[in-house]
């Protein structure tokens, strides 16, 4: 497995089935096609699945997020996933935090920090953006993709 933008998984010496049951770690029912069914309306062009997995030539590009779901479903099959780490994990940067985190946004960070990766969903004016800069300036690194 590589680490990088996706998880990459070599395809060489897997079997077609369980090749798609990694692609099916990052697949997950639309609920727009739902909706739409049970409001009898037409579901013409709504894909009832969505898939966030990419299939290359040598690999499986899924979400990093399915990470610990892939190494247990090959380790469920015998196959050790050996993991390199390509992933660009920013520049330093000096940035201090100067305001204040509501006690929301304080528990979401408590629960952000710990992890590499991950996402905050939280309604409008919640301080998304706030809570952003907060894990910036405790990370000390900037969020560039790409090195400059």
């Amino acid at each position: 497995m590589v680490l990088s933008n996706q998880i990459y998984v070599e395809k060489k010496g897997l079997s077609p089935a369980l090749i798609h049951r990694i692609v099916s770690l990052a697949s997950f029912q639309n609920p727009e096609f739902y909706l739409a069914q049970a409001m009898r309306f037409s579901t013409y062009g709504i894909p009832r699945i969505i898939c966030a997995a990419e299939e290359y030539p040598q690999h499986i590009g899924i979400p990093r997020g399915c990470l610990n779901e892939a190494i247990d479903l090959l380790e469920s099959h015998g196959i050790r996933a050996y993991q390199t780490d390509e992933r660009f994990l920013g520049d330093p940067i000096s940035l201090n935090f100067l305001a204040e985190l509501t006690p929301d946004q304080e528990k979401a960070a408590q629960a952000l920090v710990s992890h590499d990766t991950g996402a905050l969903s939280a309604t409008t004016a919640f301080g998304k953006t706030v809570l952003g800069i907060w894990m910036i300036a405790n990370r000390k690194v900037n969020t560039s993709a790409f090195p400059i």
